[in-house]
């Protein structure tokens, strides 16, 4: 369910699987919240203890969540923030490509049961080319730092 109130639009799961091409258990955002005048999203991933990854891990006992799957987390909350504020524009038409993040930074590890927060900025977008930013929250203590998200629809 899409709900608007006054300061965010907010997105569920089947919401987001209306947005996103991505399907479980690919799909690795939960709900998304966009600021009204779509310059910022934060989105939710809970960990659980039944995500594929945790299935490879059992041979070295480790269950820290893979920090390439934080940011694939955090890329796809960005995309989704691209394609509320582009709903129906020919600027996000086709497909969305993740083209690169820099100045990552991964400050500490998470675990099943905990829930990510991602913030994500719009700093903006040229011919088919978004350019954002972000960082990933577990209990407001910060967890990656992304500087640049580049992502292009072709």
């Amino acid at each position: 369910m899409t709900t608007t109130t006054t300061t965010t639009t907010s997105y569920d799961t089947p919401a987001l699987l209306n947005l996103l091409p991505h399907r479980p258990p690919i799909l690795m955002i939960d709900r998304l919240e966009v600021a009204e005048d779509g310059s910022s999203a934060t989105g939710y991933k809970s960990i659980g203890i039944d995500e594929p990854c945790f299935q490879e891990t059992e041979a070295t006992g480790s269950k820290a969540y893979p920090h390439a799957l934080i940011v694939e987390s955090l890329g796809q909350a960005a995309a989704a923030l691209w394609l509320h504020r582009e709903a129906g524009s020919p600027e996000a038409a086709g497909t969305l490509y993740f083209a690169k993040a820099e100045g990552v930074t991964f400050l500490r590890d998470v675990f099943p049961g905990d829930e990510l927060v991602h913030e994500i900025r719009f700093d903006r977008s040229i011919r088919g080319t978004a350019f954002m930013s972000g960082r990933t929250l577990l209990n407001g203590e910060q967890v990656t730092v992304v500087e640049s998200i580049i992502a292009a629809a072709r």
